[in-house]
């Protein structure tokens, strides 16, 4: 067989794994999986399982919902992750969790500006999450200008969040006892939820723009990572 270049096509074509995030009892990896979209003509991002146990990887959603963010519950048990959520035109990325491959995914967060960042709670009955509500004023003004800003003199309020999965998950349990076609949701792997949040609190100018690795949890208080 006579040696050759890869064409173009075949080097854009070739998936890219990235993110590797082992689970806390060491027997799945959760990493992300980024293909080419020919269709669409965009890449797709989705976070994919390998199972060691079983030798078997599988993708968290479909080849057209993307996913991103893999996060492993502290008993191995539930996989988090972002992906988007909402109507068309509207959709916001959001806290989902998986329990296992064949179940649908469960819809934890319904953050009306989306989810920046998140950390699973120590307990890992809920999730922390960072969230950049957009200003009143601001969205009168994109709606009746567009879209623009002040540079260096407009700063966007971003504010910590905390949810318990307790009761999104009461009420996907609920769901899947009414009939497949009378479900409030996009598809059989995910179920929408109320906006079951509680907002801890929000900062200015320097604000917190991410959980950090070596974020820390203690008697209720958060240490997380600040930009100026």
């Amino acid at each position: 067989m006579e040696n050759r270049y890869f064409t173009i096509e075949e080097m854009v074509s070739l998936p890219l794994l990235r993110n590797p995030v082992i689970n806390p009892a060491g027997n799945r990896v959760a990493y992300i999986k980024m293909n080419t979209d020919w269709d669409d003509n965009e890449f797709r991002s989705q976070v994919w399982v390998y199972d060691a146990e079983k030798d078997f990887s599988y993708p968290i959603t479909d080849f057209k919902t993307e996913s991103t963010v893999p996060s492993w519950s502290p008993d191995s048990h539930m996989l988090a992750y972002l992906s988007n959520a909402g109507k068309s035109g509207e959709k916001k990325r959001q806290i989902f969790v998986k329990r296992s491959p064949e179940e649908a995914a469960i819809q934890i967060t319904s953050a009306p500006d989306g989810v920046d960042s998140y950390r699973w709670s120590p307990d890992g009955k809920g999730f922390f999450y960072l969230s950049t509500p957009e200003d009143k004023a601001i969205k009168k003004r994109k709606e009746l200008y567009g879209d623009f800003e002040y540079v260096d003199k407009e700063y966007r309020t971003r504010c910590l969040y905390y949810v318990s999965i307790d009761k999104a998950i009461s009420k996907f349990e609920e769901t899947l006892k009414t009939p497949k076609d009378m479900r409030k949701g996009q598809d059989d792997k995910e179920v929408e939820t109320e906006d079951l949040a509680e907002k801890l609190f929000c900062s200015g100018g320097s604000y917190y723009s991410q959980f950090c690795n070596n974020t820390r949890f203690q008697t209720g208080i958060i240490y997380c990572c600040s930009a100026s």
